[in-house]
């Protein structure tokens, strides 16, 4: 017997964007535009997944963002954060941080805005991340 389901509704991600805790800074002036950087949690924990928000006073500008993580006081390599437009305008990318014995580990996010015009700014926060 083979079951087999299909359906054409994806479920959505809602999340309520918030600035975390000791999160280096929550807006940002890129390309003459307010970008607000939220999270979908208070607190990045290790080995658990976030949803991080790119959203610009002026969503129509901005047509491409990327980035990537990489720790602050112990270099863990790069972590790519993949970035998709939502309709509202918005960018989300879901990441990952990984775990390692410094208890008070930080990551400083890059993040590259292109817009309409094609031009590019790229800017850096840091967030700390907790082990528990």
């Amino acid at each position: 017997m083979m079951l087999i389901s299909c359906t054409d509704h994806k479920p959505e991600k809602t999340i309520n964007p918030i600035c975390i805790d000791g999160q280096s800074a929550c807006v940002v002036e890129v390309l003459n535009n307010q970008v607000d950087l939220k999270f979908n949690r208070q607190r990045l924990v290790a080995e658990t997944p976030f949803i991080m928000r790119v959203d610009s006073s002026n969503n129509s500008e901005i047509i491409k963002v990327t980035g990537y993580m990489e720790g602050e006081n112990m270099y863990m390599g790069k972590i790519p954060l993949m970035f998709n437009a939502d309709k509202e305008g918005y960018y989300e990318a879901q990441g990952f941080v990984g775990s390692c014995g410094n208890t008070g580990m930080q990551w400083r996010i890059w993040i590259t805005v292109t817009n309409n015009a094609e031009q590019s700014e790229t800017f850096s926060i840091t967030v700390p991340s907790y082990l528990r």
